[in-house]
């Protein structure tokens, strides 16, 4: 197969990765979903799941960039650095030759002839205003061989009459945009050869055996003369590589060519397959354009009233469902139905508040539905380009629980608690409703929404959005029509209660440095090696890699850092004094397999309690209080908190702290099934005393130490020892500090 065939191949394969990627790009936009589970397999920032699609592209074009500036200053260095070199050449036998090369090939623009000690090898250099550039000591002497200049000269203007200099600058542009396409790199090499093997064969094309063997013996000539040398990729050379100088004599010692008629029909099936995904690339490019145009966008809300939402009307609507109590409690997956893809479901949804499922108006019908009414109160155009059929599709606000209200078989309500992250300026609906609140999450604005949603199935599968309603006023009246009916398992969340804001960050690991803040603005290094900060003597759970929960208290009362506890770092503690220096004071070197420590300092910055748990034993270990009266210079053993264990056992401590200086409270997993123990002190932690806890709901085995807000004792139970502040607790009020507890129901923390 001649090599002007395999040139042409190779150029219609490069145009195709463009297309190809290029296809790939427009259609990124599709990518949502999966970049979605990516973010919360690893989890990731949240920015990145928001612009990780723009994060790419700028990260490919910036590596692009990069590596082509690289190859265009190699380029000009070498070039700078002939030109300051080269002098024109007046040896009368080497312009003849050059005259006669440009005759015999027909290329006719100017080509200067230069001589240079710069470069082993003729060569042409520039693109507008190529210069033919010939080694110094070729030329030097007045009895120059013409013949063989002249068929140097030859090969040369072949190469600029082929425009092989722009061939390959298209290959090295393209190596540059596409670097992360390792075909490109196989591509270069043989591409190079190709064009190499090209200009010898139409050099020869036609000559006689003779005339072969000098063009050969001149190759063979400079393969002998010449060694490997450094080349620039956008020039022209006449020796190249030994390999590709081996391939270039193979090539003009073969008089017959063979199989031409297979490469015209690979470039015709090539130039099909061009054409083909070149307009797969126009299509989407259009459709793209079309979609944000903005005069192009179709309004679905146009000539469509909204829902009945956050009326009496709405909830009086949701109350005339009937309650079924068999089917209440959550989703009713219909296993009897086949699984069909969207485009095999019957009927198609009309208007914006029916959606197509194959659930039993489950949760991935909620958060579609609830996402188009938010579109239609902010944004319509966005929400006219939302399609929740589409695989890459991703719903605006992301369910954290829902709990079904009532079923009659065709309605069905819903008691919804959600969320979405917010754009700086992005409005805050249906908070006015009190159906939302705007907080902080992760650094970011961040609004919770408490939602009661009326879903009717008008046919098999399809279900519509018949009203909304705020979440706790449709609960409390669903209470109160049916008594008969039990919600005291529904997790609620109060709207106005402080506890679901993030608070403002008090301490961040900055480059292998701890640092400490009490107004979230003003940082202060902690004198203390992450390797300290993160030692324990109980590594059964593994090496911690983040400050410990509750083994620090970072406020405007005090700020210490509770650390070590192993045979190589002794219990201790590092803290802040009044003027602003940090102190590193041990606490005790008797105990070195210290799981976890909780530190309290309630009422001022002298008076703290530490407690720390030692010598985990399968489910049980033993939990020690210490006290200070001087800020944490110097530490007392109290002996045991909560349960003495000289005469019980004593399960993992999930919590422990101190309300004031003398009330505490510890909290202890259940490891049996039973409810979880609570353990309170009256005086400083001198003795304890074990809290009856009552109505306490099945599965719920974890206690958390109480919360005091705006006055009031909050005890939280819940199912997992490591979710804390998140998930659905059993929750527990007390007025009296903490002596007895009263049943408040499921709450959903956040």
């Amino acid at each position: 197969m001649s090599a002007k065939w395999r040139k042409a191949i190779w150029l219609m394969l490069i145009i195709q990765l463009y297309l190809f990627h290029g296809f790939l790009i427009l259609n990124m936009w599709r990518m949502d979903y999966l970049a979605g589970k990516v973010v919360n397999h690893f989890s990731l920032p949240y920015v990145l799941y928001d612009n990780w699609k723009y994060l790419t592209i700028a990260g490919w074009i910036f590596i692009a960039i990069v590596l082509l500036f690289w190859q265009v200053l190699g380029y000009f260095r070498f070039r700078n650095a002939c030109y300051r070199d080269m002098r024109i050449v007046k040896n009368v036998r080497v312009r003849e030759g050059l005259t006669a090369a440009k005759a015999n090939t027909g290329y006719h623009k100017e080509l200067g002839v230069y001589q240079s000690r710069r470069i082993k090898s003729p060569l042409v250099l520039g693109f507008y205003h190529p210069v033919m550039l010939v080694p110094e000591k070729l030329v030097s002497t007045e009895a120059v061989d013409h013949a063989p200049l002249e068929l140097i000269f030859a090969h040369e203007c072949r190469h600029m009459k082929a425009k092989d200099n722009w061939y390959k600058f298209l290959v090295m542009v393209s190596r540059c945009f596409l670097w992360y396409q390792p075909f490109i790199y196989l591509i270069k090499p043989v591409v190079f050869r190709n064009l190499e093997v090209a200009c010898d064969e139409s050099i020869v094309k036609g000559k006689t055996r003779e005339d072969r063997i000098a063009y050969g013996q001149l190759l063979i000539d400079y393969l002998r003369l010449y060694s490997e040398n450094r080349q620039t990729a956008w020039t022209t050379y006449f020796y190249n590589s030994k390999t590709v100088m081996k391939a270039r004599i193979r090539a003009v010692t073969k008089e017959e060519r063979r199989m031409d008629w297979l490469a015209v029909i690979a470039i015709l099936v090539l130039l099909c397959e061009t054409i083909f995904i070149g307009s797969l690339v126009m299509n989407q490019l259009q459709e793209r354009v079309e979609l944000e145009t903005e005069e192009n966008i179709v309004n679905i809300y146009e000539g469509y009233e909204l829902p009945e939402a956050f009326t009496e009307q709405a909830l009086k609507d949701m109350l005339r469902v009937e309650q079924r109590a068999e089917e209440l409690g959550g989703t009713v997956e219909t296993p009897e139905k086949e699984w069909l893809s969207y485009e095999e479901l019957p009927l198609t949804a009309e208007g914006p508040w029916q959606i197509r499922s194959q659930w039993d108006r489950g949760n991935d019908t909620l958060d579609k539905m609830i996402t188009r009414y938010l579109y239609a109160l902010e944004d319509q155009e966005q929400g006219s380009l939302y399609d929740p059929e589409e695989s890459g599709s991703v719903a605006e606000i992301e369910l954290s629980y829902f709990r079904k209200l009532a079923d009659d078989g065709t309605d069905s309500v819903y008691y919804v608690i959600g969320g979405d992250y917010l754009w700086d300026d992005e409005p805050v609906p249906l908070v006015e409703q009190g159906a939302g609140m705007e907080t902080m999450k992760d650094g970011s604005r961040y609004v919770n929404y408490c939602l009661a949603v009326h879903v009717r199935k008008v046919a098999d599968y399809v279900y519509e959005l018949m009203g909304l309603a705020n979440g706790n006023e449709a609960l409390n009246a669903f209470r109160e029509t049916y008594p008969q009916q039990d919600y005291n398992d529904v997790a609620e969340i109060d709207m106005g209660v402080s506890a679901v804001e993030e608070t403002l960050a008090d301490y961040r690991i900055v480059e292998n440095q701890l640092e400490a803040t009490i107004d979230g603005s003003t940082w202060e290094s902690v004198p203390l090696s992450l390797e300290m900060l993160f030692d324990r003597g109980d590594q059964m759970d593994g090496v911690l890699s983040s400050v410990q929960e509750k083994s620090f208290q970072v406020n405007d009362t005090k700020q210490i850092f509770a650390y070590g506890g192993s045979n190589i770092t002794s219990a201790a503690v590092v803290y802040r004094n009044a003027d602003g220096t940090w102190e590193n004071h041990t606490v005790t070197t008797k105990y070195q397999s210290v799981r976890r420590f909780f530190v309290s300092f309630p009422e001022d910055a002298e008076h703290g309690f530490l407690i720390l748990t030692n010598d985990r034993t399968m489910y049980q270990e033993a939990s020690i209080l210490f006290t200070t009266e001087d800020g944490g210079r110097t530490w007392i053993e109290k002996g045991d908190a909560g349960p003495d264990l000289q005469t019980m056992s004593h399960s993992l401590t999930t919590g422990a702290s101190f309300i004031t200086n003398e009330i505490g409270f510890l909290s202890i997993r259940s490891s049996s099934g039973e409810p979880p123990e609570l353990w309170r002190t009256d005086n400083g932690g001198i003795t304890w005393t074990l809290l009856e806890i009552q109505d306490v709901p099945e599965y719920y085995s974890m206690a958390y130490p109480p919360e005091l807000q705006n006055g009031q004792l909050i005890l939280y139970l819940g199912m997992e020892e490591y979710s804390e502040m998140g998930g659905e607790k059993a929750v527990y009020l007390s007025d009296d500090m903490g002596e007895t507890w009263t049943y408040d129901g499921i709450r959903l923390r956040k």
